[in-house]
């Protein structure tokens, strides 16, 4: 697993921004399977692994917060591959709201997953690999 991190801190107080990359081989797996927290979206993309962009937008807080989330791994996504099924599952999945001294500080996340073009939805967290013969059928 590869973690890249690109900060954009704005004012001290004001909103930050923050976006993780993680990249994930997939090998040979027949299927992917997807438990994630929060807002996610699926892409298909010519690479083989699997890749995945967490955007997150923290308001009402200072750097140093974000930072320590970021360092607890609340953003983080594991991996991991049993047989021919892969699972992404996310890190923390209970996601407290964040509190600095009396206030509520709004957090967004996004995930964008980019799994490769031969695997197809079977439903809303799971992704089977398409065959040469599927792929060939569904053109007929």
């Amino acid at each position: 697993m590869i973690l890249l991190t690109c900060t954009f801190g704005t004012s001290l107080f004001g909103q930050l921004k923050e976006t993780i990359h993680q990249t994930f081989e997939i090998d040979d797996a027949a299927s992917i399977n997807l438990d994630l927290t929060g807002e996610f979206e699926i892409v298909k993309w010519a690479g083989n692994t699997l890749m995945s962009k967490t955007y997150i937008e923290l308001s009402d807080a200072k750097p140093s917060i974000l930072n320590y989330y970021l360092k607890e791994g609340r953003y983080e996504l594991i991996g991991s591959a049993e047989g021919e099924r892969f699972s992404l599952v996310a890190k923390d999945k209970t996601r407290r709201a964040i509190r600095y001294k009396e206030l509520t500080c709004y957090e967004y996340t996004k995930v964008v997953i980019y799994v490769p073009d031969d695997f197809v939805e079977a439903s809303a967290t799971s992704l089977v690999r398409q065959t040469e013969d599927q792929a060939d059928a569904s053109i007929d």
